[in-house]
């Protein structure tokens, strides 16, 4: 498998207060640091806060408070990118509380039935809220949800940097290699 990363043209679809999804994406310190103060200079101008940042020149499309708000965004990031026959992928964070919203399903349903170049990444820290998910879902292996609308599902130790990069890396080329021609 290469090597490819994720590029400048990739698109982050991500959670509130995502600042190190920004940051990796590219966005830069002192802009994401103005908007947490609310400054013109941020790079939401001022009015996202520390929940909505936006960089569109960093491929930031922007980040929501509401849960898995952003996973139909970036289905839809996605589906363009498809459409206009891209090689940039879409990707979306999310927790696991997410899991639990309809738009997850939805937005695997359309990334398995489109073959869409979109990376969905659970930071599964066991808690939504402060109920453990053993106490809200019959299948806490959130992964295994991915099989169920024909997508990859690949459970990574988040502890393990070595790991999370390899796998991050496999899923980019996956998502470029396996997307379906427009």
């Amino acid at each position: 498998m290469s090597a490819r990363r994720c590029k400048p043209n990739d698109l982050l679809y991500a959670y509130y207060r995502s600042h190190g999804w920004y940051l990796a994406k590219g966005g830069e310190l002192n802009a994401m640091l103005a908007e947490l103060f609310g400054r013109a200079t941020g790079c939401s101008k001022g009015w996202g806060g520390s929940m909505h940042l936006i960089d569109l020149e960093a491929g930031v499309m922007g980040t929501s408070a509401i849960v898995a708000g952003s996973m139909s965004q970036a289905a839809g990031g996605a589906l363009s990118l498809s459409m206009r026959g891209s090689d940039a992928i879409a990707i979306v964070p999310f927790g696991d509380g997410a899991i639990e919203e309809g738009v997850f399903h939805e937005t695997l349903n359309l990334a398995g039935l489109r073959k869409l170049p979109l990376v969905l990444v659970c930071e599964n820290n066991t808690y939504a809220t402060n109920t453990g998910i053993a106490d809200r879902q019959a299948q806490t292996d959130i992964y295994r949800h991915a099989a169920g609308y024909g997508l990859p599902g690949v459970l990574v130790d988040g502890n393990d940097v070595i790991a999370v990069h390899q796998a991050a890396r496999e899923a980019a080329d996956r998502a470029r290699d396996e997307a379906a021609p427009p």
